[in-house]
C-alpha cells in the first residue's frame, strides 16, 4: 500500500498448513482422486459462470427473488511492529518511545502559530487559536515508516467553528513534515495573512509531503464497482471545564462498533453502532422523533459509514460509494485543493488582482444514482439517494438493513452489473415510512415556504399506491454482503435549516469575512454567498455587501416567506442581516434530550419569554417571531415539543468561520415538533444561555425543518 492512493481488495482462500506427509497411498488411487476433483472443479466453475449470467439478466424472472449468498474470505495483512528511527523523542514534555500509546500531549508542541495579526483595516484585531496535540503512533508504511506521528487540532477562532486537523511526522522531535493534503500547508509562517487556517509554525514544520495517503488512502477500490472514499478523522467533540473552549477526544475504542469482515492492508473496517446514528426523523405526531419509529427500527442495523482503523486505534471515516461517484468526487476535491493552494499563495504574496477563491465541489461520494442507469423494464424515479432523509443536516450515507434477506426481495434489474431489488411486500413498514417522510409529513404539505405541489410542479399529492408503483425504495447488495437501501430523490421537500439570519455588530466600521467550514448546500443566500460573505458593518446595525456584483436584485423572490425586505435591501446595499437556508452535507443532528412541551394557546407567550431571557433585542425578536410563529401555528396541532440548538451544537452541524474573530458569538436554532397530545413524561427543561454583547458581536437565529 505504500505511497498508493488506491487499493483493491482481493479475495484469498486461506490454505491449511501441511500437517504431515502422505504415506502408503497407491499412485493410481491418487490419479483417480485427482481426476474426480478436477471434474468437480470444472463443473463448479461452469455452474458459477452460468449463475453469474443469470444474475446479469434482469428479464430472467426464474431467478428473481431468490437468495444470493456472498462469502468473502479475506486474508488480513497485519502491520508489523515497526521500530522507530529514533529510540525516543520528547514532545511537549512527554517522552515518547516504541511502547507509548496514543494520547493527548498536555503541553502544546507549538506546531501551529497561536496568534495571527491581520493587516489593513483590521490590523489591531488579533486572531488567536487554541492548539491540541495528540500523539498518534509510529508510521507503519510509506516513505515515513518509523517516524513518530502527531495530530494537531486547531480550535478555529476560539469559538468552535471547526475544528481543523493537521497531521505531522517527525524523526527527532525537533523538525516536522506536514501532510500536504491540507491546502494551508502551502505557505508557512505568513502571520500577516487574512486566511484563518494559515497558521503553521515554519520554525518547526520545514516541508510537506504525502503522509495520510500512504496510511489511509484517499480512495480504496472494492469489488463490484464500489469504493471507499476518505472523508476525515473520527473524533468526538467534548467540552472541558477549563479556560479552553473546546477539546477534541479521538475515539480509539471500537468495541461497540460493528466489525466488517474485510481488512484493507493493515486497516480494520467497522460500521457505526445504531447508537451512533443521531439523525432526527419526523415521525407521526405524538411519537418520539429523535429516533426511527418502532415499526421501522427493527429493520435498520446501521448506516453505510465505514471507519478504517489502524493498529493504534486511529480511525478515519470513509463513505461507501459507487466507483462512478467516487471518481467524480475525488477528481473534484483534488482540483479544489490545487486551486485553493494557488489562491492562498496569491493571498500571502499580496497578489493583485486576487484570483477567485474556488468553491467546494458539490459532488457527493455515496451510493446515489439516476433511475435511468438501472437496466430494468419497470418504472423508476429519476434519481435515488439516502433513504429516510433527516432534518437540517443532510446525510451522505444511507441505511444498512437487517432482518431482511434476499428472499424478501424481488430483483427488478441491474446497476453497474449488480442486482437491484425492491421489497416484495408493498405494505412493509419501510415503504410506508418513506411515503410518510417524503409525501405526507406536515412540512411536506404545509407550514413551509413552498408546499409540496408548488415545489414539485404537480397538481396533487400522489397516493401511496401511485407512489409505490415506481419503486421508491431500491435495495443493493454492497461489497461486504450487506443489503443497503436507497430512496427516491425525485420529489423535493422544503426545509433544511429554516431562515437562519446573521447579525453582526461592531463599535466601529469593520470589514468582515464569513465562510462555512464544512460543505453546505444553500437554498437561499441573501446577499449571494460567493466564496463566503464579505460585508462591512455600519453604526446603525446594517451590513454593506462588499461583493454586490454577485447578487442580482431582480432575481430575488420577495413573495417567499421571510424575503419581503430583500429587493429594497439589495438595491440600497444595506442589509438588516445575512439570510441563508440550506443543508449541511454529511453532518448528523445531535440528540435532543431537553426542552418543553407547550400548548398551542401558550405558544406565543412562551416564545416571547424565552427570546427575552436569552437577550434578543426587540428588533431581533420580532424578526424571528414574524417568521417562525406563522410556520408553527400553521400546524393543525394542539401541542408542541420545543427545544433550541445552541452555539456548540450548531458549530457541529454548520460550522461558521469569521474573520476577524468576534468577541461575542451566539447561535440559537429553534427545533420543534407537533404533538397530538401532551406526553405523560415530559422532557427536562433546557438550560438556555444568554447573549453577551462585547465588541465585535455575531448573533444568529434560525430553525430546523424537515429536508431532503
Amino acid at each position: 500500500m505504500e505511497n498508493s492512493s488506491e487499493n483493491i481488495i482481493e479475495e484469498k482462500i486461506p490454505v491449511e498448513p501441511n500437517k504431515g506427509k502422505i504415506k502408503g497411498v497407491d499412485k493410481s488411487v491418487l490419479f483417480l482422486t485427482f481426476s474426480l476433483l478436477l471434474l468437480i472443479i470444472i463443473g463448479s466453475v461452469s455452474a458459477f459462470a452460468i449463475y453469474n449470467k443469470i444474475q446479469e439478466n434482469p428479464n430472467n424472472h426464474s431467478n428473481q427473488g431468490k437468495h444470493i449468498s456472498v462469502s468473502q474470505t479475506i486474508t488480513p495483512t497485519v502491520a508489523a511492529n515497526v521500530t522507530p528511527l529514533a529510540a525516543s523523542i520528547t514532545l511537549g514534555g512527554l517522552t515518547i518511545n516504541a511502547s507509548t500509546k496514543p494520547q493527548f500531549i498536555n503541553n502544546s508542541v507549538g506546531l501551529l502559530n497561536k496568534s495571527v495579526v491581520m493587516t489593513g483595516e483590521n490590523a489591531d484585531i488579533p486572531t488567536t487559536f487554541i492548539e491540541y496535540d495528540y500523539y498518534a503512533g509510529i508510521v507503519q508504511s510509506g516513505s515515513y515508516k518509523g517516524y513518530y506521528e502527531v495530530i494537531a487540532g486547531q480550535d478555529t477562532y476560539g469559538f468552535g467553528g471547526g475544528p481543523n486537523f493537521f497531521v505531522f511526522v517527525t524523526e527527532n522531535g525537533s523538525s516536522f513534515v506536514g501532510d500536504k493534503t491540507n491546502p494551508s500547508f502551502t505557505v508557512f509562517g505568513k502571520a500577516n495573512s487574512t486566511d484563518s487556517m494559515n497558521v503553521v509554525n515554519s520554525s518547526l514544520v520545514t516541508s510537506t509531503d504525502d503522509i495520510i495517503d500512504s496510511q489511509f488512502p484517499q480512495e480504496i477500490k472494492l469489488k463490484k464497482n464500489y469504493s471507499l472514499v476518505r472523508m476525515g478523522l473520527n473524533y468526538n467533540n467534548i467540552l472541558v471545564p477549563s479556560n479552553q473552549s473546546n477539546s477534541y477526544l479521538f475515539d480509539t475504542d471500537y468495541s461497540s462498533y460493528i466489525p466488517i469482515n474485510t481488512t484493507v492492508d493493515s486497516l480494520k473496517l467497522y460500521a457505526p453502532p445504531t447508537s451512533k446514528k443521531s439523525i432526527i426523523y419526523f415521525n407521526e405526531p405524538g411519537e418520539p422523533y429523535q429516533n426511527l419509529p418502532s415499526s421501522v427500527l427493527p429493520y435498520i442495523q446501521t448506516s453505510t459509514d465505514v471507519y478504517a482503523v489502524n493498529s493504534y486505534g486511529i480511525g478515519y471515516l470513509y463513505n461507501l460509494s459507487s466507483n462512478i461517484n467516487s471518481t467524480v468526487y475525488v477528481q473534484g476535491i483534488n482540483i479544489y485543493n490545487t486551486q485553493e493552494q494557488a489562491y492562498q499563495n496569491a493571498v500571502n504574496s499580496n497578489a493583485s488582482p486576487l484570483p477567485q477563491q474556488p468553491s467546494y465541489p458539490q459532488a457527493e461520494a455515496n451510493l446515489s444514482f439516476n433511475g435511468s442507469e438501472v437496466k430494468t423494464s419497470q418504472q423508476l424515479y429519476t434519481s435515488y439517494n439516502v433513504a429516510f432523509p433527516g432534518i437540517c443536516a443532510a446525510e451522505a450515507n444511507t441505511e444498512v438493513l437487517q432482518n431482511i434477506s434476499v428472499n424478501n426481495l424481488t430483483q427488478i434489474g441491474t446497476l453497474y452489473g449488480n442486482p437491484v431489488y425492491s421489497l416484495t411486500d408493498p405494505t412493509n413498514p419501510l415503504v410506508k415510512y418513506e411515503y410518510q417522510q417524503k409525501i405526507t409529513s406536515p412540512l411536506a404539505v404545509a407550514g413551509s415556504d413552498s408546499n409540496f405541489e408548488q415545489l414539485n410542479n404537480v397538481s396533487s399529492i400522489p397516493t401511496i399506491q401511485q407512489y409505490i408503483s415506481k419503486n421508491p425504495l431500491l435495495i443493493l447488495q454492497d461489497p461486504f454482503g450487506r443489503l443497503v437501501m436507497l430512496g427516491e430523490y425525485q420529489y423535493l421537500l422544503p426545509g433544511g435549516c429554516g431562515k437562519p439570519v446573521i447579525y453582526i455588530y461592531s463599535p466601529k466600521t469593520t470589514n468582515v469575512h464569513l465562510q462555512f467550514a464544512s460543505d453546505i448546500k444553500l437554498d437561499v443566500n441573501i446577499p449571494k454567498y460567493t466564496n463566503g460573505w464579505d460585508v462591512k458593518t455600519n453604526s446603525n446595525g446594517t451590513l454593506t455587501d462588499l461583493q454586490p456584483q454577485y447578487t442580482d436584485c431582480t432575481d430575488l423572490n420577495t413573495f417567499l416567506l421571510g424575503s419581503g425586505y430583500a429587493k429594497n435591501a439589495c438595491e440600497e446595499n444595506q442589509y438588516p442581516y445575512i439570510y441563508w437556508s440550506g443543508q449541511s452535507i454529511g453532518k448528523q443532528m445531535p440528540q435532543i434530550e431537553t426542552g418543553w412541551d407547550i400548548s398551542r394557546s401558550n405558544l406565543t407567550s412562551f416564545m416571547n419569554e424565552k427570546l427575552d431571557y436569552m437577550g434578543f433585542t426587540t428588533k431581533e425578536k420580532n424578526d424571528m417571531l414574524s417568521y417562525w410563529l406563522p410556520v408553527m401555528l400553521s400546524e393543525n396541532t394542539p401541542y408542541y415539543e420545543i427545544s433550541f440548538l445552541r452555539t456548540e451544537q450548531m458549530n457541529e452541524i454548520a460550522p461558521m468561520e469569521m474573520t476577524p474573530k468576534p468577541e461575542s458569538f451566539f447561535r440559537v436554532f429553534l427545533d420543534y415538533h407537533p404533538l397530538s397530545e401532551m406526553p405523560a413524561i415530559q422532557l427536562p427543561p433546557e438550560q438556555l444561555e444568554k447573549i453577551q454583547r462585547n465588541g465585535l458581536t455575531y448573533i444568529e437565529w434560525g430553525g430546523i425543518e424537515l429536508n431532503i
